[in-house]
């Protein structure tokens, strides 16, 4: 069996863990050649890179649709590749819609395909979960909720852990609280709430309007108080609020704030890869995904929101199979964190629930403490290393 591996991930959480993934595989085992479709992290480690499918950005529900002729032809390119090299492995990294094209076709020259990251079967058509059967050696997924599902389909599975136990150190116990009236904050300095508008310019779009307003209702109340708004730079130019149909007014701007030295209560944080600036905040309030999970393991309270356009918020519900929107509410079944989705999303009521996080003690301290069981739910450190020992174990 040829000792090559052939990685494919598309969106850009795939893409870190996938180089991680990599890494780990390097580790074990130096010799193994890896060609990857990716992004440009995967890129930097492996021996023989493809394309950037991350730079496309087609993660999301619609935008793939966007790119579909140059995607087809990306695919038609990795099916080609991997029939001319044959590869000893195919891993898929998530992006279900691409990948699950080439696992059928690798599956098809009896080629082994492991799937690290789970698509999200269990928020949105389980169906899928029938084709992975087929066409899927095994999976290793990084829920724990994840293990029943396939187990109760019939996939091999394997709980790994998730990857973001590897990147977030523990912190300390009990938790630094926020410094809203009855505790110093976590640096000692003035007090800070974060602000996530999303990864995606719809989504920021859709949300950062409601995100600015709450904040100007928050500041009325707690007047010492400084915002930090994490944005990626990439999407620089959606911060602006003059191009948002915002509620909040102009001078309100965050882009306008950056840059006067006169107003200190805003700022803009771009890429925050290694949580520096998330350390110091006492609260985040933002839309689900992701940094919902990221900030719960560093300890961070937290209101979650989310709002779609009207005909799209139906069109997802109707396909949507859980009750929870925020990861952490999902593992836990039920709500640690609070969420208010869609018409509930109003800047008043988010504003109100972040004030209880900003007076209450002990809420802070109950959450935290279930933060603390999360890390446990989450799994051991090492898991790009399990994953890739047991690709490694498959390959030789």
């Amino acid at each position: 069996m040829a000792k090559e591996i052939f990685i494919c991930a598309g969106d850009p959480s795939g893409d870190l863990h996938g180089s991680n993934l990599i890494k780990s595989i390097k580790k074990f085992q130096p010799e193994i050649f890896v060609t990857s479709l990716g992004g440009r992290k995967m890129g930097e480690v492996s021996d023989n890179f493809l394309y950037d499918i991350v730079g496309l950005d087609v993660h999301g529900y619609f935008e793939p649709f966007k790119q579909y002729f140059k995607l087809k032809g990306i695919l038609k390119n990795g099916i080609e590749y991997i029939k001319n090299k044959r590869p000893g492995i195919v891993v898929l990294v998530d992006f279900y819609g691409f990948n699950i094209r080439i696992a059928e076709y690798a599956h098809s020259l009896n080629i082994p395909v492991y799937y690290y990251i789970s698509p999200q079967v269990w928020a949105t058509r389980i169906g899928r979960v029938e084709k992975i059967k087929k066409f899927i050696e095994r999976m290793m997924v990084i829920f724990p909720f994840e293990k029943e599902i396939y187990e109760n389909a019939g996939v091999p599975v394997t709980f790994v852990g998730h990857p973001l136990i590897d990147l977030i150190p523990p912190v300390p116990s009990p938790f630094p609280l926020p410094s809203f009236g009855f505790a110093q904050d976590r640096q000692g300095e003035r007090n800070k709430i974060g602000i996530f508008p999303g990864s995606r310019k719809p989504v920021v779009g859709w949300n950062l309007p409601i995100l600015l307003e709450t904040k100007r209702l928050l500041q009325d109340e707690f007047k010492d108080t400084k915002f930090i708004i994490f944005g990626l730079s990439k999407l620089k130019d959606c911060y602006k609020s003059d191009k948002q149909d915002s509620p909040a007014d102009k001078k309100d701007s965050p882009a306008d704030k950056q840059d006067s030295p006169a107003d200190k209560s805003v700022e803009i944080v771009y890429d925050d890869s290694n949580y520096t600036a998330r350390k110091k905040i006492s609260l985040s309030i933002g839309v689900s995904g992701t940094t919902t999970l990221e900030n719960a393991l560093l300890g961070i309270p937290m209101v979650v929101m989310y709002r779609l356009p009207r005909l799209m918020y139906y069109l997802v519900k109707s396909m949507i199979q859980v009750e929870n929107a925020a990861i952490v509410n999902l593992i836990f079944k039920q709500q640690i964190v609070p969420e208010l989705i869609q018409d509930k999303a109003k800047p008043e009521d988010i504003k109100n629930i972040a004030g209880k996080f900003l007076t209450d003690k002990n809420l802070v301290t109950e959450t935290q403490k279930k933060f603390l069981e999360l890390r446990n739910l989450l799994g051991r450190e090492g898991v790009s290393d399990r994953a890739a020992k047991m690709i490694v174990e498959r390959i030789l």
